[in-house]
């Protein structure tokens, strides 16, 4: 699937949009790193520069140091010939005073053995030297070698520097590291070197003679060497010079290096307080299109928030971690109860609001869009929330119910997929009103429906049976409201309506009204629900009111219907004539035996249901046969009975053929008044028969006795369980069978109106039901007394 791109010309005008500030920042880098450079060359100069007037300050005190040397080399030689001499005089005194004045220690036989023979010789005339002249010479032969090894390192290191200052080269530093000086440039400088220079190479000169001899040369006994008093003489006529030269010298270093750290310093400022300023500008230029930028950004959201706070719909962002973004529609918080929705997790709001099923098919079809894998107009059409039912609490304890359509969108970027542009619509108003539109259009069809039920049904027997289920509705209305405090005496209120109800349902289904039949059938479902229930309350019946309201509605228009086809009936009859003479099919005999036609459709539809073939036969069945007070029982029990064999007697017709029967099942029912005025009902069918095991063990796995009992059950207790309220062989409840109730309201109805049930059954073969009723005029009274 291919994504849309970003246009090149958007990305070079967002390049050239900036092109001026990183340029101005580079700059800015570069002038830091030049103002960097420039510290560190400063620093460096500047220790340069100070090493430089340390040297210069060093070779003032190499002048003192020099001239001092030159004296005390002179001095240590003059001392030495005169203590010599006295030696010579006051051997023994002299000599102690004076070693023990220099604290010198004793010469050793090796230092003795040193002085050789013409050495001594040489320089005291062939005197005879006793060992404390010896010694007094040596002392001082090493003390004038140490210093003149000290005035030749002063020597070189001073002319070294000279020589450097003026001419440029190599010297030592204060450490004694090898140190590169440039010639000195500064006029003034070079005219202190230049003079300091004369007289250096004076000074220098004479050193030079008094460092060829070796410090031996300097011991004498006659006189003082004449080259050391020329070069002392010369060191105090001009050490001061020297002195003040080099003071000066290093005052001018100082004087330059100082005003060149000034103009370095003022660089470096310079420098600082450029960047600082170009760093101001750059910010001001970075506020300035900043402030622009903002202006722009304050016009665009204020655009976008009027959108926001004016769109129909909601509107939100969903990123790839199913986060709600800040920035939504006014409308989504309206629609969800004014709960805020930005950084919520969606998918845990959906867990809150949808069912389990629901909430995880919404959830990979979320994660299906997130993905590249399919393409989003392809799988639009199996968006699951595109109506969804929600609830949300109304802060009262109750519910607040809206039916929501969410869509979703790719929002790409980069040809990526970074988000879902989710709309959510309320769209309650118009779900309720296709419900409205639809419930009217079911209520037209049901009317239409039950007209076209109502048509083929007997008008005696329709107005029996809404008189009839009106009388029932009322008793199940009448118990509902009884006041009952134990869960027994609801117990005993559900037995009561299931029995109603069930012969209500009866009455229904022969009648072939399938729509109240269905009713009546959802109503007992409510029943059984509750009879299951261990201990009832009052609460658990709250839905059968509703339901008998809604049965009350549907009775309702069935009467109303029933009426106009009445109202319709008469008005044509008025306008039709009879013919005299005219002869008709229509007899009283007839109309009575209409209202038990019912039979033969209340046979088919069970059969179908069933997948059996019946066939129905009867004696004396009719309005003429059957008493008034009677009819109604009659009426129940053949409906009762007939379901009953029809669904647990007659078999199949594979089953039938298999066996050697008939394919065709019958049944007969015949009614006949007996020989003391009474009369007898006798229902048989040619079906499998009722097997007595399997009344026990059905009786036993509803519960209704244990298994030890039920092995101690004679024939008839076993047979007699068939007319046990709730028991049933069926392991399936169906709108026929299964509920366990039917035969033992036929019993109460026979034993109500004085009369005795027989059965009787041979396995594999038939079952016959006989339902002895008294004689009328026996017990006029009592029995009016049961009918109504």
């Amino acid at each position: 699937m291919s994504s849309p791109k970003t246009p090149p010309h958007n990305t070079q005008k967002r390049v050239s949009k900036y092109t001026g500030l990183i340029v101005a920042v580079v700059i800015f880098i570069l002038f830091d790193i030049s103002i960097l450079t420039l510290n560190f060359y400063l620093a460096d100069e500047i220790r340069r520069d100070t090493e430089i007037i340390d040297i210069a300050g060093r070779q003032r005190t190499l002048s003192q140091r020099i001239s001092r040397a030159v004296t005390e080399f002179e001095l240590l030689a003059l001392k030495q010939h005169v203590e010599t001499l006295d030696t010579l005089d006051f051997e023994n005194d002299l000599d102690n005073e004076f070693l023990s004045e220099l604290e010198l220690p004793e010469p050793t036989s090796e230092e003795l053995e040193a002085l050789s023979a013409s050495e001594i010789a040489d320089h005291y005339d062939d005197e005879i030297l006793t060992e404390e002249q010896v010694a007094l010479d040596n002392a001082y032969l090493g003390r004038l070698e140490d210093l003149r090894n000290e005035l030749q390192d002063q020597i070189s290191v001073f002319d070294w520097t000279q020589e450097a200052f003026l001419h440029g080269g190599k010297t030592v530093d204060t450490d004694n590291n090898t140190f590169e000086l440039e010639a000195v440039e500064n006029e003034n400088a070079r005219q202190i070197l230049q003079t300091t220079q004369i007289i250096w190479d004076g000074f220098k000169s004479k050193l030079d003679v008094l460092m060829v001899k070796p410090a031996s040369a300097y011991l004498s006994r006659q006189e003082i060497d004449t080259n050391l008093q020329e070069a002392s003489v010369y060191a105090q006529n001009n050490n001061q010079k020297l002195f003040k030269l080099m003071d000066q010298l290093t005052q001018e270093l100082a004087n330059n290096a100082s005003g060149k750290a000034t103009t370095l310093r003022l660089l470096q400022f310079g420098g600082i307080a450029g960047a600082l300023l170009f760093f101001l500008v750059i910010m001001f230029s970075i506020m300035l299109r900043f402030r622009t930028a903002d202006a722009k950004l304050d016009a665009a959201k204020k655009e976008t928030d009027d959108i926001l706070s004016n769109v129909g719909g909601g509107l939100f962002l969903l990123d790839r971690n199913m986060e709600i973004s800040s920035q939504h529609s006014a409308e989504l918080t309206r629609i969800f109860n004014d709960v805020e929705l930005a950084g919520t997790r969606f998918d845990r709001m959906l867990s809150e609001l949808l069912p389990k099923e629901t909430h995880e098919t919404a959830i990979d079809y979320i994660e299906l869009l997130l993905g590249d894998r399919v393409n989003e107009n392809l799988v639009a059409d199996l968006n699951p929330m595109s109506e969804v039912e929600v609830n949300f609490t109304d802060g009262r304890g109750g519910f607040n119910t809206k039916f929501l359509e969410f869509k979703f969108s790719r929002a790409i970027r980069n040809g990526k997929i970074e988000f879902l542009l989710v709309t959510v619509n309320d769209i309650s108003a118009r779900v309720r009103l296709a419900k409205d539109l639809e419930a009217a259009h079911e209520h037209r069809e049901a009317q239409l429906e039950l007209l076209m039920n109502i048509l083929h049904i007997n008008p005696q027997e329709l107005l029996m049976f809404i008189d009839e289920a009106e009388l029932s509705l009322n008793k199940i209305n009448d118990i509902l409201r009884e006041s009952n405090t134990s869960h027994e005496d609801n117990r005993n209120k559900v037995s009561k309506i299931y029995r109603i109800a069930h012969a209500l349902k009866g009455d229904a289904s022969a009648l072939d009204l399938e729509i109240f039949e269905n009713m009546a059938h959802q109503f007992e479902d409510e029943l059984d629900a509750i009879r299951k229930i261990q201990q009832p309350d009052g609460n658990d019946f709250i839905p059968l009111v509703v339901k008998l309201e809604d049965i009350l509605s549907h009775l309702q228009s069935i009467k109303e219907i029933a009426l106009r086809l009445s109202d319709l009936g008469s008005a044509v009859n008025k306008k039709l004539t009879r013919k005299p003479g005219e002869n008709t099919d229509y007899t009283e005999e007839d109309a009575l035996t209409d209202n038990w036609a019912f039979i033969d459709q209340l046979k088919d539809k069970v059969a179908n249901a069933e997948g059996k073939t019946v066939e129905v036969l009867t004696n004396g069945i009719s309005d003429g046969n059957i008493p008034e007070a009677y009819r109604k029982l009659i009426r129940d029990a053949v409906i009762q009975l007939t379901r009953n064999a029809i669904v647990h007697g007659i078999e199949t017709p594979s089953e039938r053929q298999s066996r050697g029967k008939d394919l065709i099942g019958k049944i007969q029912i015949i009614f006949e008044p007996t020989d003391d005025g009474g009369y007898e009902l006798i229902f048989r069918d040619d079906g499998q028969g009722v097997v007595r095991q399997k009344i026990i063990d059905a009786a036993v796995r509803k519960g209704i006795l244990t298994a030890e009992k039920a092995s101690t059950l004679n024939p008839n207790q076993s047979y007699g369980l068939i007319f046990h309220p709730g028991f049933s062989t069926a392991e399936v409840t169906s709108e026929h069978a299964g509920r366990g109730v039917g035969m033992d309201i036929v019993r109460d109805k026979v034993r109500e109106a004085g009369g005795k049930m027989r059965f009787k059954t041979s396995v594999g073969k038939s079952t016959e039901f006989r339902i002895v009723l008294p004689s009328l005029q026996v017990s006029d009274t009592t029995e009016e007394r049961h009918i109504t």
